[in-house]
């Protein structure tokens, strides 16, 4: 029932805001909404492991991806309202970016707590309308060619996501079986046969890869970066690529018992590793700072990749190494709207002397780079050490080498093209546009402080409820 009420208030926030058109409504709609979505939120943790409507289960998987998304919606609400002010948008475009932007919201929680495969399909496939109405906010003819190809490619994606859904009904209704949620079907697919198995592994990590942004289905989400505004941008890289992932995950832990579970590990393994080379390549040559950062998005999910394919304790540093990402490059992709603001471009080279003009600006945008390169006091270096250690400890010796050595490529090229921006002089001595950085450096400062305690000291709630989905 509280489920029922949470659809029914957003999807009525997001029609007032839509049909009135009025910017202090849309202000409105929007903090009542992040009040909703807490008290969603919090209903879900304290009912843990209860269903509800049957094909939602508030399990610790979910919870966790929940608690990311409702976190990263206060910040990311704050700075799609400084961004909306800075573009001066008519009242119509505001309406339409607040109403796209509370029914993405709504779509990831309802992928996190889906229990069932087909739920998880149709809202996953939601999570492409509307982040394709973010994307092509700014109307120009990047921003359509973007979305454009984003609609395409991530429709493309999910039928064949639908179609390896299609398969596992196949599979598991020879076996007696008419419903498809995850406990279920779990509990149907030891005796399969293995060939449709891989078929349905192979075309659920095709698909649902457009999500979360690995190979060979990683080039739409950078294009989505480029263009998308700087929040969206955030929400894409951090909780958008966590749908990708637990889409994957859902399906993965179902068949990971079976006669096909090593040949999934491996298959996530050298998704991960090839994820992770073409990121290097590209972050060596970026010359567009959002698109360094979106690559530096494919490097951390195809370490998730990796570190599920190794599974055991290493599953671990996963869920961790997940919440630690989201928040920083969230924190990244917030600071470079202020970035933006004060040069007027993306471009590196054009980006010079960044400390001299704005210390404390260059300060927190060089160790959000550091921190995303797994550089301590970062917590990604915990869970990036935990992932290498389980490599080790599980015999792929080759594999950390090689991985190893493409994450010492691309600390390269963050430190590279970091202190190329930061530091260097400036020829043209350009006065950058000023606006009032320190506010907006706040909630930057707190997700990094939120990096460093939840990497070296984690909570013990944190630490029971990763456990919790190791079981």
């Amino acid at each position: 029932m509280v489920l029922v009420i949470y659809f029914i208030i957003a999807l009525a926030l997001s029609g007032i805001t839509l049909l009135f058109r009025k910017n202090t409504l849309t202000r409105a709609a929007l903090f009542l909404f992040l009040g909703l979505q807490t008290v969603f939120t919090a209903y879900a943790f304290i009912h843990q492991g209860q269903k509800e409507l049957t094909y939602f289960l508030f399990d610790s998987v979910g919870l966790i991806f929940l608690a990311i998304l409702t976190i990263l919606s206060y910040t990311t609400v704050y700075y799609s309202l400084i961004y909306l002010k800075r573009h001066r948008d008519n009242p119509f475009r505001q309406s339409l970016f607040a109403a796209a932007l509370m029914l993405l919201i709504v779509s990831m929680s309802s992928v996190y707590i889906s229990e069932h495969a087909g739920l998880l399909w149709v809202f996953i496939e939601a999570t492409t309308l509307c982040v394709s109405l973010l994307i092509y906010h700014e109307r120009n003819a990047l921003s359509l060619e973007a979305t454009w190809k984003y609609v395409f490619i991530c429709s493309v994606g999910v039928a064949f996501a639908f179609v390896g859904i299609i398969f596992l009904g196949m599979t598991v209704q020879k076996n007696g079986l008419y419903d498809l949620n995850f406990a279920a079907v779990a509990d149907h697919v030891a005796l399969a046969n293995p060939f449709w198995l891989k078929m349905v592994f192979l075309f659920i990590l095709v698909g649902f890869s457009t999500k979360m942004g690995l190979f060979p289905m990683q080039t739409i989400t950078v294009d989505a970066h480029t263009v998308a505004p700087f929040p969206v941008s955030a929400f894409i890289s951090t909780t958008l690529m966590n749908v990708g992932f637990i889409g994957i995950y859902r399906f993965y832990t179902v068949l990971e018992h079976t006669a096909i579970g090593d040949w999934m590990s491996n298959l996530l393994m050298w998704s991960g590793i090839l994820s992770i080379l073409v990121a290097s390549v590209y972050m060596l040559t970026a010359g567009h700072l959002k698109r360094l950062s979106a690559y530096s998005s494919l490097e951390h999910m195809g370490l998730a990749a990796i570190g599920l394919s190794v599974g055991g304790p290493v599953l671990y540093a996963v869920f961790l190494h997940l919440i630690l990402h989201s928040f920083t490059k969230a924190g990244l992709f917030y600071h470079l709207g202020s970035l933006h603001a004060r040069f007027q471009t993306y471009k590196i080279d054009s980006i010079k002397n960044y400390f001299g003009k704005s210390p404390a600006g260059g300060l927190v945008f060089f160790v959000l780079l550091l921190f995303l390169g797994a550089v301590p006091p970062s917590g990604l270096f915990v869970t990036e050490f935990l992932i290498l250690k389980g490599m080790f400890q599980s015999g792929h010796i080759w594999e950390m080498s090689i991985l190893l050595l493409l994450m010492t490529v691309i600390l390269f090229a963050f430190i590279k093209n970091g202190l190329k921006m930061v530091f260097s002089d400036d020829e043209l001595k350009t006065e950058p546009v000023k606006n009032n950085m320190i506010i907006e450096l706040i909630p930057q400062v707190i997700l990094l402080l939120a990096v460093i305690w939840l990497g070296f000291f984690p909570p013990q709630v944190l630490v029971n409820l990763i456990n919790q989905c190791l079981m």
